[in-house]
């Protein structure tokens, strides 16, 4: 009996002492298994590496494109911005004085007609004749200073030119084949220095009638 209890004792210190040197041993791997394996940082885990690269080459494009696009459209000279801010479609400065001087002269008019073909300035319905006040530039008077062509994006402004003065051509025919009689002011007509002359023309035109 006391050689059984024995015998038991030491079976029982035996399995506390292996069951001590199995505990570091089971941490570790409790670690391990509940601890992801660290990997050495490279551009595959990296999930913003290839935002960045996608943005830095969108960058370095949108400066190529502005470096080239300065390059094929030169800035415009300061004459030419000056010219463009004073453009307007009606109640320009020529298109007042004629205004004024066809009141001078005693005759009244309607404006900016939208049921005649191409809007003319001044309507005189009595009359049937109409007067149109016309920009140089834009209109392309001929042999005039002011009708210059920018030496940058030719193509562009041609086409607008080209534009413009079919237009103008396509509303006369219409205007005389509806029994109107037109008259076309250029905008170098209505300096100061030729005020005499533009009031002659205008009487000429409207005592026609």
């Amino acid at each position: 009996m006391i050689n059984s209890f024995r015998t038991l004792k030491r079976l029982t210190a035996t399995i506390w002492r292996n069951a001590a040197s199995l505990i570091p041993w089971a941490k570790s791997l409790q670690q391990s298994t509940t601890t992801p394996a660290r990997l050495p940082p490279s551009k595959k885990h990296r999930p913003d590496f290839l935002a960045v690269q996608v943005r830095s080459r969108s960058q370095q494009m949108t400066k190529n494109d502005r470096s080239l696009s300065s390059q094929d459209d030169p800035p415009p000279s300061a004459a030419r911005s000056a010219l463009m801010a004073r453009v307007h479609s009606r109640d320009t400065r020529p298109e007042k004085i004629v205004r004024k001087a066809v009141h001078g002269l005693g005759f009244r008019y309607r404006l900016h007609r939208k049921d005649l073909p191409g809007t003319p300035d001044l309507t005189f319905p009595r009359l049937r004749r109409v007067i149109f006040v016309h920009g140089c530039f834009w209109h392309r008077h001929q042999n005039c200073p002011k009708a210059t062509t920018p030496r940058t994006r030719y193509d562009f402004w041609q086409g607008k030119f080209d534009a413009n003065t079919k237009r103008d051509r396509r509303a006369i025919r219409a205007l005389k084949a509806h029994g109107w009689k037109p008259l076309v002011v250029w905008e170098c007509e209505t300096s100061a220095s030729k005020t005499t002359k533009l009031r002659l023309k205008l009487q000429r035109f409207l005592a026609e009638g």
